[in-house]
Formats: C-alpha cells, sequence, structure tokens
C-alpha cells in the first residue's frame, strides 16, 4: 500500500470530517502530511511491538572467545544478511547439531528464557543481543528475530510504501486514527480516540484468535524450512 492510497484512505473515510482531510477530498492536505506520516511512523512502531508480523532468520557463527553476539548488518559473525534493525529476538537454535531439528521443545527459546542443553547456555540480554555461556568454535546458530519495521521518510513522500501487511492495515488506521484525534483538544475528539484505541484492541484480539496471520500453524522448524535454512 502507498503512503498516497493511505492517506486518501483516511480522508474518505475515518478523517473526512477534519480540515487535516480536506473536508472529505480524497487528499490530507499538504501542510499536515509530514505530520501524519509521523503519527503513522509512531503507529508502526506500536503495531510491531502488539503483534509479530516482521519474522526474520539470521545465521550466525560462535567463537570460543566471544560471550557476547550483537544481531546487526555489519556484525562479523553474521552469516546472512540482516538490513534492518532487529526489535526482539524471539528464539534461537543451533543449526549445526541434527538432534536439535528433531526436539520442539529446544528448538526455539521462547521469551528469552535461558535454556541450557547439550553443554551450552544462551540467552538474550537485550533486544538484539545474545550472550553465550559456553561458545564454541564454529558452530552455527539460527535466530527468529522480530524486524523494527520500515518508517516512511520525513519530508513524506507520497509514493513510498507503508510496511504493513494487508490483513494489518485496519489496524494501523485505527493507531494513527487514535493519534490524530487524541492530538486535538475538544471532549468529542478525546471519545473519538478512545473509540478508535477500543477498535484497535478489539481487531488485534480477533487476528489473534483467529490466527490471520498463520503464525501458529507452523512450528519453528517449519517455518526454519520455508525460509531455507532446513
Amino acid at each position: 500500500m502507498l503512503l498516497r492510497d493511505f492517506f486518501q484512505s483516511l480522508s474518505y473515510g475515518e478523517l473526512s470530517n477534519l480540515s487535516i482531510s480536506g473536508e472529505g477530498s480524497g487528499e490530507i492536505i499538504e501542510k499536515e502530511q509530514n505530520r501524519l506520516a509521523s503519527l503513522t511512523n509512531a503507529a508502526l512502531k506500536e503495531l510491531n511491538s502488539r503483534i509479530a508480523y516482521k519474522t526474520h532468520y539470521v545465521k550466525f557463527q560462535t567463537y570460543a572467545n566471544e560471550v557476547s553476539y550483537l544481531l546487526k548488518e555489519g556484525s562479523p559473525y553474521l552469516l546472512s544478511a540482516l538490513d534492518r534493525d532487529v526489535h526482539k529476538i524471539v528464539g534461537v537454535m543451533r543449526m549445526d547439531d541434527p538432534a536439535t531439528l528433531e526436539d520442539e521443545e529446544y528448538a526455539l527459546l521462547m521469551n528469552t528464557r535461558n535454556v541450557i542443553k547439550q553443554g551450552f547456555a544462551v540467552r538474550a540480554v537485550g533486544a538484539d543481543t545474545l550472550n553465550f555461556d559456553n561458545p564454541k568454535d564454529g558452530e552455527i546458530y539460527i535466530a527468529e528475530v522480530r524486524l523494527q519495521p520500515a518508517l516512511l521518510t520525513i519530508p513524506a513522500d507520497l509514493e513510498e510504501e507503508v510496511d504493513v501487511p494487508p490483513v494489518l492495515e485496519n489496524l494501523l488506521t485505527y493507531l494513527v486514527c487514535a493519534r490524530v484525534y487524541s492530538g486535538m483538544n475538544g471532549e468529542m475528539t478525546v471519545g473519538k480516540a478512545q473509540m478508535f484505541n477500543g477498535m484497535f484492541e478489539r481487531a488485534l484480539q480477533n487476528i489473534t484468535d483467529k490466527d490471520l496471520l498463520a503464525e501458529s500453524e507452523t512450528d519453528g522448524r517449519d517455518r526454519l524450512r520455508e525460509a531455507g535454512f532446513v
């Protein structure tokens, strides 16, 4: 979805009665485009923090004398590309040990819990950093990570893609509208902001309950196969 299309949808729809939309003209007025793009960036960050939709797999190698591993482009131990900052480390598995591929409990270390099996301990110590208690030379690991969303440039470029899957576009709309109304004065606008926040929470719960992102239908090994690692 292009930013132009997103703005047009807001102007015709949820923001049509506001001056920012040119009174429903189909265009966000030029002097408000940068502000609305900034609000969209804030909404993208919040959406990414609430639901996993930017999953990526990072391959890296351990060294005996290196305890801490920063998962960031340019790090010397990375064996695969990582063109965006990591928002959260979801899990990690050892790739070069076939036994790990058959052990679902060991495949992913969920929610940054400490796991000790077969002689190693690994933990997430930050959004993008792993620590190993007993790293060994040449072992290959894959980290499942959630990436930061690609943010819109400021000044706004109407031909830029908004980095959100179609199934989550309504959620992004609700978050942006809540921010627009919360920045205005008046009891009615406060109520509008609360209304859109409520719509966001209900839509998010619906997507989670119905698994519309299809995350629960595949386990860690299946997702790694789909990504070409297994």
